[in-house]
């Protein structure tokens, strides 16, 4: 099976959509798939990248969609894959272009963080809606795929009657465990300060892995953050935001925020904001004493299966998206609502203080990636879905 996987971002920055991409592409070349990804250009990195026998990396000579589509007819024209699966809106529409040109199946994922209560009407007023809903109305596109129930439902309303009924269908976000721990372990890291995390003797880390966006609802990350330094006193905590510079003035001023209210707490060197690459934040987690994802709403949360694979209990808002990894209090990790940052602080103390609590979480978080969250269990579904377009351009049932 040969497969293009087209997508605006790789290597991964800080997100879900491109984690998603780093993973599925190198499951699926360990199933013996003929894998390339063409994504955009980064200063520094090679036209074209042979990652192993079987998964190539080629990056177009412009940034933009139409330098996608120019090399993804040039790869095309030499060597015809049998599937394009475009992720996200630039990955998507690039993949309908060569489905007109080529006539092969095209299958796409979106990634955009549902709105959980939408009607439809967001098409009128976001862009990112209407680019959907456009795709959508092409007719040009084989399969649909979602990463969540609450997305499938997402794309069921956006795309009201111009998707077949069957459609999207679900195929739940994995993370290859291990991988993510040989990066965490593996490596020769003997001390936090080798991968730049200025972490003391006998403190404790509390990760908080997000970008600089409203919706993750940092602020009730920071405020749970000044309860657990009262709460416990005599203890040294380090709460760590790993996120991207901010890039936007909406970004720069979250941050300050922020820094205020550790500031005014007298938490400011307690609570950091620092950007890591990719392949570092796994050996990052392996100092955390806990992961807290704080967002008032996730497509799924890919993050919290980052953690639990290497290990990390993790605290989670209870947030649509998020209770399909953490189904019940508990189950894999804590749960506490939306904004909450007293429930918050609690659940930190209880997995700081509580030896057996975190052992708990550790071993049932590490079980449930395993067993339903698994990236080669995720590759598996999708080279069956690509198997099934690549014979028949009509999908049946499930």
């Amino acid at each position: 099976m040969k497969v293009l996987i087209i997508s605006r971002q790789y290597p991964p920055e800080q997100g879900g959509g491109g984690s998603h991409v780093f993973y599925l592409a190198s499951s699926l070349s360990a199933l013996d798939c003929d894998v390339t990804v063409l994504t955009s250009p980064v200063d520094g990195l090679p036209p074209e990248v042979r990652v192993n026998k079987k998964l190539r990396i080629c990056r177009a000579k412009e940034r933009w969609v139409g330098g996608l589509v120019q090399t993804a007819l040039e790869l095309c024209n030499k060597e015809l894959p049998q599937i394009v699966h475009g992720q996200h809106l630039v990955g998507g529409q690039a993949a309908v272009q060569l489905k007109t040109a080529f006539r092969i199946p095209v299958a796409i994922t979106f990634h955009k963080t549902p709105l959980v209560n939408s009607t439809g009407e967001e098409i009128r007023s976001e862009a990112a809606y209407t680019q959907m809903r456009s795709l959508i109305e092409t007719g040009k596109v084989d399969l649909f795929i979602a990463g969540s129930i609450v997305f499938q439902e997402e794309l069921r309303r956006i795309g009201a009657n111009a998707l077949p009924p069957d459609q999207p269908r679900l195929i739940y976000h994995g993370v290859p465990t291990r991988l993510l721990r040989a990066l965490a372990y593996k490596a020769k890291v003997v001390v936090p300060q080798d991968i730049h995390l200025d972490l003391q003797d006998g403190e404790t880390l509390i990760l908080c892995p997000a970008r600089l966006d409203r919706r993750k609802n940092l602020h009730s990350f920071v405020a749970a953050a000044v309860k657990v330094a009262r709460k416990l006193p005599d203890r040294k905590f380090k709460f760590l935001i790993t996120t991207p510079k901010p890039s936007t003035e909406d970004e720069w001023d979250l941050q300050r925020e922020l820094q205020a209210i550790a500031s005014i707490n007298n938490l400011m060197d307690r609570v950091i904001f620092k950007t890591f690459d990719f392949s570092d934040l796994p050996k990052v987690f392996r100092f955390a004493a806990a992961c807290i994802l704080p967002s008032d709403r996730e497509g799924l949360g890919l993050v919290l299966l980052e953690a639990m694979a290497i290990k990390v209990p993790v605290i989670a808002a209870r947030a649509s998206g998020v209770c399909e990894v953490i189904t019940s209090n508990g189950d894999g990790g804590l749960l506490f609502e939306p904004g909450d940052a007293e429930e918050l602080a609690s659940c930190i103390v209880r997995v700081v203080t509580d030896g057996m609590l975190a052992a708990a979480l550790k071993r049932r978080g590490y079980s449930l990636v395993q067993s339903r969250f698994a990236a080669h269990r995720m590759a598996v579904q999708h080279l069956g879905y690509y198997h099934e377009l690549a014979t028949s351009k009509n999908l049946g049932s499930p």
